[in-house]
């Protein structure tokens, strides 16, 4: 796809399941992008936000704000997966989409 960022992981489930993105985030777009693929096209992303809280406080923030005005306005799921010195992995679903936490 032309409009997909760099670095981006496709992984497509058998069965007619939505994809599940995995991206690192450099910029808003690629945040853009990640709300548009979760909202839009109703996708799952991991994010690994490790970059932006490193190199970009103002956008990290960003991102935090969009991440729980997706959860409050439009029903997705956000559940840390992981957090250590280089990642900082969260998993997004959309409505719809359940995140089984056992």
């Amino acid at each position: 796809d032309s409009g997909v960022p760099q670095g981006i992981v496709r992984v497509r489930l058998i069965g007619g399941a939505p994809e599940i993105m995995l991206i690192r985030p450099k910029t808003i777009d690629d945040i853009n992008y990640v709300v548009d693929q979760v909202l839009e096209e109703s996708n799952p992303v991991i994010l690994d936000l490790s970059f932006l809280e490193k190199e970009s406080p103002a956008n990290f923030k960003l991102a935090g704000e969009k991440i729980k005005q997706m959860r409050s306005n439009y029903g997705a799921e956000a559940l840390l997966l992981s957090r250590c010195n280089d990642k900082n992995l969260i998993i997004i679903a959309p409505k719809g989409v359940s995140l089984v936490r056992k």
